[in-house]
């Protein structure tokens, strides 16, 4: 059970370290192409506003 638990704990760390570089990169590329445009595509806006529809 412990080298379960470890391997569910790195794949986890692994996941959220690849989503913080993917957002970061959208981030950079937003900036680049304008300002506007990085603010639609965020993921984390999209999820805040459907959870307040709901």
């Amino acid at each position: 059970m412990r080298t379960e638990k470890m391997r569910i704990q790195e794949r986890v760390q692994l996941t959220k370290k690849r989503e913080l570089e993917r957002e970061k990169k959208r981030f950079q590329k937003g900036e680049s192409e304008g300002s506007e445009e990085g603010e639609e595509e965020g993921p984390g806006d999209r999820e805040s506003e459907g959870s307040e529809e709901r």
